[in-house]
């Protein structure tokens, strides 16, 4: 159509024509070529088609053609910009082509082409590639997210991110093609990556001359210098793409909106840290009114992911928003996320899957939760997979007549990942037992524990941790439960042995039965495979009514009972004490005490008694999150209790009422009582310790009696000192019946089995029935009998008893149950805590080898180690044992082959 007049016609077809005649001459005057300029004005001939099509014209008139048509850019503009872009995108062309300019023009054309093909180029280097690859990189590994601050704590982050090399790559294909594609959505996607990458610019900026200078090693720098570089590489797709806004408006509106949208986005997905990190600062202070109103404004308007991420400081704090959060309130610091997030959840931070930027990658050598000391607590942390238990048995013994069961449990874990871990559980142990051994196995040789102070043995075992050496140690968390630490388990697949010995008494359901037991874990930070399982091997002295699912019963041949067979992890947890048999009329036992002089003896007698009503009781709930499903059984329990006893019930919640003092009550305020915890709903986590402290005051001294049912609280919201102090400078306090309903660490209860003793509520496995049996023994005595034990010393008095692996045992539960006492009564108005006033318990403890609140048992590598800590291990010979099966095969066999060689010998010397 090159210099011919557009043909006559319909008016609005007329100015069509004259129009795209107008571009045709300015294209031709700027010297495009005839093939562009056929390109160009057929494009925008289709162009005003769909903008007629898009109005819903059939058949235009003149004016609404000339509408349509100053919708559009003059003439010269689609010139200037198409000999601008015919210049970049011409190909070196030989000297004697007919397109060739003069030598000047030619000279210009070379070099812009050299540019050309240069920012292409660096295009796909740093704007596809390197983009690509450092995004994979930080997935993978975390590097970052571990070192400095997370720039990917979301997935939407994550594709975000990955919308630059994309976008990068699609302009680059678009502009090489004649004509160009999908021109409005490619300036759109541009504009959300030029967004996006100059946001991410910006926050690695103060890394550019480190990322500099790392260069030098091995290309170490390009990756904090990738944001910078992307940035670029938009920058200079965006000049590739300019071209297209000379013939269609909407590509420049359409990059405007994706800019636009880019930084949308990017606020949106910091918005819920902002909300989170202002909710978090509001719940962490001192005011219950503003506490209050933070946990509810993270629950409207914030993350729990987000508070997740804080939790751990080196995520939410410095991740993305850091550029927005510090001109707002200031950023949370980890331990009060920490705080603020149990409050929130009714869980510990760690007891839930971690952020990503601190879950361990594929190039790590190093765990952050182990490295980090603020983590090295009791705490048992989060749950790894590459750390898993490999076999675990329980081999045990009970001796019904006798009242003292024994059980060892040997565990052997497997590290899969490139870095030495620790293996860590919290262990509930059978009512009333006690950990009495302790054995790691080193390079195959067992080694024994020492049992000492709690602070001397954790301090020696911390020494050796720092220099990657193999202890394991064993500590109280609270009443019926220890925490096991045991590292380092060996990385890629190595191995670590170790066994628990607990001994422990067969309470009383009557003098014809006893129940046993079974440890079990309460949190691990280890993972047990479907395919493993707890071999278990017990050996009774009475018959055992029922086995549990999974096991068997058999006789062993010598008058005992065996339950033997494999229950996976979550039976052993479920598993009810069974019921064993025993003679009625054993009623008292003395066993000689070795641990201690050689006439020294442990006399145990069955007492009998009936529960005597309190006068005053003071029930405790706590109405977290976790102990939602239990609430109806507590409240259905209350109406047990008996009828003019006086009664205060104390709820552990933000915003509960306090009792102005427990009154007598009927039947009508149990009522009452019960009705106002149905209506109660359980959130969060809640603080146990303000509602202790009120219900002792509340409980009157020595003749009250405090119930506290909880469940788990493991972290310290308020300090405990007061409610330390009430308990250290009474002369005479209440008794404090506890029970924990839901599963896992409470330092309350800790602290108090340290300083005051708690008296756990009896229970069969069934909380609710336990608990509305406890309280109706109050108002209908119930018999029960119970074990006491006395140290005599008596000189020519025979033992009473016809087995001797229960000496020990027997011993050692003397010596716990001492203990015990001691540690309720140290404290009083004339006698102040001291850690002499301490010594004589850990001597007592330590010298019957056992982990009491106030001793640890720890397992070192070599006798050097011992010295340096001032430890000693004990003699192997003073360990309880259990004989294995195989033992007990071969005396049997050896008794029958001897009674065999007698009678033979009896038969020779008559004949003879």
């Amino acid at each position: 159509m090159s210099g011919n007049a557009p043909e006559p016609g319909t008016g609005a077809t007329r100015r069509k024509e004259e129009h795209l005649h107008a571009v045709d001459e300015a294209l031709r005057r700027a010297g495009v070529s005839e093939r562009e300029r056929r390109n160009i004005t057929g494009d925008l001939r289709a162009q005003i088609e769909e903008m007629i099509a898009a109005r819903g014209i059939a058949g235009p008139t003149a004016e609404e053609m000339d509408s349509v048509l100053a919708e559009l850019d003059p003439p010269e503009t689609f010139a200037a910009a198409a000999r601008d872009n015919e210049t970049l995108d011409r190909k070196s062309a030989p000297l004697d082509s007919p397109e060739t300019a003069p030598s000047a023009v030619a000279a210009a054309s070379v070099a812009v082409s050299i540019w050309t093909i240069l920012s292409r180029i660096y295009v796909v280097l740093f704007g596809i590639v390197l983009p690509i690859g450092t995004l994979g990189f930080e997935a993978a590994t975390h590097f970052c997210g571990q070192q400095l601050f997370d720039p990917i704590p979301t997935w939407w982050h994550v594709a975000l991110v990955a919308l630059v090399p994309l976008m990068n790559l699609a302009v680059l294909v678009a502009t090489t093609r004649n004509p160009p594609q999908n021109g409005p959505l490619l300036a759109f996607g541009n504009g959300v990556a030029l967004a996006v990458s100059a946001f991410y610019a910006i926050v690695f900026l103060p890394m550019v001359p480190i990322g500099v200078v790392a260069i030098l090693y091995v290309g170490a720098g390009l990756l904090p210098l990738a944001p910078l570089l992307a940035f670029f590489a938009v920058l200079l797709c965006r000049s590739r793409q300019k071209w297209l806004d000379t013939y269609r408006v909407t590509y420049v509106r359409g990059r405007g909106w994706g800019f636009l949208v880019g930084i949308l986005l990017l606020l949106s997905f910091s918005a819920s840290e902002m909300a989170t990190n202002h909710g978090a600062q509001l719940a962490s202070s001192p005011s219950s009114e503003n506490r209050t109103r933070g946990l509810w404004w993270i629950r409207t308007f914030g993350s729990k992911d987000a508070l997740l991420r804080f939790c751990y400081g080196n995520s939410g704090e410095f991740g993305p928003s850091m550029i927005l959060l510090p001109f707002f309130s200031g950023m949370v610091t980890p331990k009060d996320a920490q705080t603020v997030y149990y409050r929130l959840t009714g869980h510990a931070f760690n007891t839930v899957e971690p952020p990503r930027s601190v879950r361990p990658g594929v190039w790590d050598r190093s765990d952050f939760l182990e490295l980090n000391p603020d983590f090295r607590d009791e705490s048992v942390g989060w749950r790894d997979s590459r750390l898993s238990l490999v076999a675990s048995r329980l081999d045990g013994m009970a001796d019904s007549d006798v009242g003292v069961g024994y059980v060892e449990w040997t565990l052997t874990f497997r590290n899969s990942a490139s870095w030495q871990r620790e293996a860590k559980a919290e262990i509930a142990l059978p009512p009333g037992g006690v950990v009495s051994r302790l054995t790691l196995w080193v390079n195959g040789e067992e080694r024994e524990a020492a049992f000492a102070g709690r602070e001397q043995v954790k301090e020696a075992y911390e020494r050796v941790v720092s220099r990657r050496q193999d202890p394991v140690l064993v500590n109280t968390s609270g009443r019926d439960r220890v925490i096991m630490q045991c590292f380092p388990v060996p990385p890629n697949g190595g191995e670590m042995k170790t066994r628990i010995g607990i001994t422990f008494p067969l309470p009383l359901d009557s003098l014809s039965s006893a129940r046993c037991a079974f440890p079990r874990f309460i949190e691990r930070n280890f993972s047990i495979p479907k395919d493993v399982s707890h071999a278990v091997w017990y050996e009774s002295t009475g018959t055992i009514d029922q086995s549990p699912t999974g096991l068997k019963l058999a006789a062993n041949g010598n008058g005992n009972t065996l339950l033997t067979g494999s229950v996976s992890d979550t039976k052993l947890c479920d598993m009810k004490p069974v019921v064993v048999a025993r003679h009625a009329d054993v009623v008292e036992t003395k066993l000689p005490d070795i641990r201690s002089t050689a006439t020294a003896m442990i006399r145990q007698h069955i007492q009998e008694s009936q529960t005597s009503r309190p006068k005053r009781v003071v029930l405790v709930v706590d109405e977290s999150e976790s102990m939602g499903a239990f609430l109806p059984a507590i409240a259905a329990a209350i109406p047990s209790l008996p009828a003019g006893t006086e009664f205060a019930m104390v709820r552990a919640r933000d915003g509960a009422d306090i009792p102005a003092k427990a009154q007598p009550a009927t039947a009508r305020e149990y009522q009452a009582a019960a009705e106002m915890l149905l209506a109660d709903t359980a959130e969060g986590g809640q603080d146990n310790v303000p509602a202790l402290r009120q219900a002792w005051d509340l409980a009157g001294g020595a003749e009250g009696t405090i119930v506290w049912i909880h469940g788990p609280q493991p972290l310290r919201i308020q300090p405990v000192d007061e409610l330390i102090q009430c308990v250290e400078r009474a002369a005479a306090g209440p008794v404090i019946y506890e029970m924990q309903v839901a599963p896992g660490r409470n330092f309350v209860v800790n602290e108090l089995e340290r300083t005051y003793g708690l008296t756990g509520i009896p229970s069969k496995g069934n909380p609710a029935e336990d608990l509305k049996q406890f309280f109706s023994s109050w108002s209908t005595p119930v018999k029960s009998w119970a074990y006491q034990r006395e140290k005599v010393d008596t000189v020519g008095d025979a033992a009473s008893t016809t087995g001797t692996r229960t000496n020990a045992h027997l011993a050692r539960l003397w010596a716990y149950d001492k203990v015990m006492e001691m540690i309720r009564n140290r404290n009083s108005k004339t006698r102040q805590v001291t850690e002499p006033a301490n010594q004589p318990i850990i001597d007592l403890a330590a010298n019957y080898q056992l982990v009491t609140p106030v001793t640890g048992a720890v397992v070192l590598e070599n006798q050097a180690q011992y010295r340096e800590a001032g430890l000693k291990a004990v003699d192997a010979s003073s360990v309880p044992t259990i004989p294995e099966p195989e033992t007990w095969a071969m005396i049997i066999v050896a008794v029958i082959v001897l009674g065999v060689a007698v009678v033979r010998k009896h038969r020779q010397w008559k004949l003879a």
